[in-house]
């Protein structure tokens, strides 16, 4: 296992401290620390007359003021005129944000992407995504869960950091399976969900790493009964099933049993035949 550091991440041991108060220690915990869904940012609009106001919005716009002022209750409120392609004006707001808005000026263009709200007859965005128009990064972005505080912009920007260790990861599902099944690696289905090309990767890769989870699960729960039945052998005693003795017992019971119940009856008397301690839990 490698530690994760101040170094590794280029961050600050205050973030370190606020992983591992998270439970991530590790590279191998951030690695495992998967993306909950994706942003798509593929369709760029650049006019805010085609801004759909019940969902998020890509948009290509122009920065005519950025501005950062105190509210009444000591936030930092930074705010930003846009313009768009035809010259309309919209306005962007962050609170606690004047460190990552340093970088923009009046006069740059930006691709923004957030709910739109429409209030007052103004529209707005409330905490957008911001970065230069210019950028080529992807336009499927994705979206971790917080941890201890830690927002999802932050894994986004330091999974860079620890991308060539997703190689290094090994395998849980058996070849064979995942052959039968058609599934790719898993460096590549941890690669997709992190940097993920398309919805299609990202879907792809979140069903296939959800099939191995549940897998390494049954897997688990199948390999502690084996151990205790391991455990047991030689100190269990058979108990031949009797049908005779069944069938009369049943007879007398004043209910009929279902159809659930007469298997699940079999199935326990057939455990009771073996040289191994029963582990059942009847529901």
């Amino acid at each position: 296992m490698t530690l994760l550091n101040k170094t590794l991440l280029h961050t600050t041991d205050s973030y370190i401290k606020r992983l591992q108060k998270g439970g991530i220690s590790t590279v191998e915990d951030l690695i495992g620390h998967y993306p909950r869904t994706y942003k798509d940012k593929s369709d760029v609009l650049e006019l805010f007359s085609y801004v759909n106001i019940k969902e998020p919005n890509t948009l290509r716009v122009k920065i005519e003021s950025l501005t950062t002022e105190r509210t009444r209750n000591g936030k930092e409120l930074s705010k930003a005129v846009l313009a768009d392609k035809s010259g309309f004006l919209s306005e962007a707001v962050w609170f606690n944000r004047k460190y990552m808005l340093q970088k923009f000026h009046a006069g740059d263009t930006v691709k923004i992407y957030g709910k739109p709200k429409y209030e007052y007859g103004r529209l707005s965005f409330p905490s957008p995504d911001i970065e230069f128009a210019k950028d080529e990064g992807s336009s499927i972005v994705p979206v971790y869960p917080e941890c201890n505080y830690i927002p999802s912009a932050w894994f986004e920007g330091k999974m860079v950091c620890i991308r060539e260790y997703i190689r290094t990861i090994p395998e849980v599902l058996p070849e064979e399976i995942r052959k039968q099944k058609g599934f790719r690696t898993k460096a590549v289905n941890i690669t997709a969900i992190h940097f993920p090309t398309s919805k299609a990767d990202f879907e792809r890769a979140r069903t296939e790493l959800a099939y191995e989870e549940l897998f390494s699960l049954q897997y688990e729960g199948i390999m502690r009964k084996k151990s205790g039945e391991e455990a047991s052998a030689g100190r269990a005693i058979p108990i031949p099933m009797n049908p005779e003795t069944v069938k009369e017992i049943i007879s007398k019971l004043p209910f009929p049993l279902t159809n659930g119940q007469k298997v699940v009856l079999f199935q326990i008397l057939k455990d009771m035949e073996r040289p191994f301690a029963m582990q059942r839990l009847l529901q």
